[in-house]
């Protein structure tokens, strides 16, 4: 279970607040960042994982370029 941030956090300006935000995100790991984004796209798709685990599919991505 994830802990939950229950501060409350006072900024004196927007820049303030946006460069901590920045820093924040910096700090932050690339990989868990990658699976957080993971989580919310299948939420807001309603798929499961393990949903997601049982689809039969080709497993292949589709790079396209445009020019």
């Amino acid at each position: 279970m994830k802990k939950v941030n229950n501060q409350l956090h006072v900024y004196n300006s927007i820049e303030q607040m946006e460069e901590a935000a920045h820093r924040k995100a910096a700090e932050k790991d690339p990989v868990y960042g990658l699976q957080e984004t993971v989580e919310l796209i299948l939420r807001v798709y309603g798929v499961t994982r393990e949903g997601l685990n049982q689809r039969k599919g080709n497993n292949r991505i589709r790079i396209l370029y445009y020019k």
